[in-house]
């Protein structure tokens, strides 16, 4: 499922490319997020919204599984911090 960068700030990668600001991701299952020393980003993806600070290697393991499984969020944190996980936003728009 794809999902779309709300903020960035320094140094920001995907899979190893460099992302955007408003960018909307390819599939995002399995991707590698790492944030740099001073930089945070901030991704929509399914229901949530992930925070993620400075110095930070994320791998999303299934960030958007299917509403009513057993788990709706899977990710590995490596190193780092997730400042907030909000989910099941009402009126959010679908990215699907």
């Amino acid at each position: 499922m794809n999902g779309i960068i709300l903020e960035r700030k320094g140094d920001v990668k995907i899979n190893g490319i460099d992302v955007e600001e408003g960018a909307f991701p390819d599939d995002l299952s399995g991707a590698r997020v790492s944030i740099g020393p001073d930089s945070r980003m901030q991704i929509y993806v399914g229901d949530t919204i992930l925070y993620l600070g400075e110095n930070t290697d994320i791998t999303l393991v299934d960030p958007c599984a299917q509403k009513g499984a057993d788990t709706e969020f899977d990710a590995i944190l490596m190193r780092g911090k997730i400042y907030a996980v909000i989910s099941k936003l009402k009126g959010s728009p679908d990215l699907a």
